[in-house]
């Protein structure tokens, strides 16, 4: 947001089990700016996730995540990590 920068999402997608992977470019995301910073970065970082999440869904089979996103949760939910 603060570069201005155009936002395009890549992603490398295994061919099979060929041990071959090929690029994918998607198209770029559009960033929001409305004046309203945190209005404005809750929007965008849901454009990005939305990307990320439409490619897991096309490839489950190839997704993993190594590390803890969520770090926190609602009051009154159980710990997702010990």
């Amino acid at each position: 947001m603060l570069t201005k920068a155009p936002v395009f999402p890549v992603f490398l997608v295994r061919e099979g089990e060929s041990g071959r992977h090929r690029i994918e470019f998607l198209p770029e995301i559009e960033m929001v700016s409305t004046g309203d910073r945190d209005a404005d970065i809750r929007t965008n970082t849901q454009r990005c996730s939305d990307a990320v999440e439409a490619m897991i869904r096309r490839y489950p089979e190839q997704w993993i995540w190594f590390h803890k996103r969520w770090k926190t949760r609602p009051p009154g939910e159980p710990r997702l990590y010990t």
